[in-house]
Formats: structure tokens, sequence, C-alpha cells
């Protein structure tokens, strides 16, 4: 018989599993900028709840890699989604040439222009 991921995580492991991240990522941003922002912290929890009932309404019935709740494809997903959207936002603004100076001073590099 098949176990489910629901069956095989109890439900205050992914409650846990699904603060990880966030966690973290405040740990990480305090220890650079030397500041905590709630609005980044609770981004993560609120697109895994947004890919969860976005799936419970497009996927209604059909048999998904999401299915079962298996939280490891949302964080993956969701990991997905703010590194294209992190990518579209760099490129739209340009961040490569804003930056090339300083990579150039801080790195020792050299640009073929």
């Amino acid at each position: 018989m098949k176990r489910t991921t629901v069956e095989m995580i109890p439900e205050y492991s992914l409650i846990l599993l699904t603060l990880i991240t966030p966690t973290l990522g405040v740990f990480r941003n305090y220890g650079k900028y030397k500041q905590f922002d709630i609005g980044l912290f609770i981004r993560t929890p609120l697109i895994y709840c947004l890919l969860y009932f976005g799936h419970c309404i497009v996927a209604a019935g059909e048999a998904s890699l999401m299915d079962n709740n298996n939280i490891f494809v949302y964080m993956i997903v969701e990991r997905w989604l703010l590194l294209l959207y992190k990518g579209v936002l760099s490129w739209i603004n340009n961040d490569y040439e804003k930056k090339k100076e300083k990579y150039k001073i801080k790195y020792q590099m050299e640009y073929n222009d």
C-alpha cells in the first residue's frame, strides 16, 4: 500500500518545514544587513499557501506531483518562482550595467566591452 506524504510526515512537521526557509532567511538578512523585515519573513509561507490553494482549485480531482500535500514540491516551486521573479526584475532594472563598476573594484574584474 502506497503511503502518502501526509501519512509519512506528521502535520506539525509540515508546519515546521514551512517555517525553516523564512527563519533561515531572517538569520541571513540580519547577519548581512543588520535588519529584520517581517514582510520577507511571511512572504515564503504566504507563497506556499497560495501555491497550495491554487493547486487545489486548478487540479481538483486530477492526479499530479503536488498531490498529498507534498510540501517539498511546494518549496521547490516557490524557490523557482522567486528566482524567476528576481531574475526578471534584475533584467528590467539593468543591474548588470549598474553594478559593473562596483564588481570591477570589489573583485578586481576586467570586462571586455
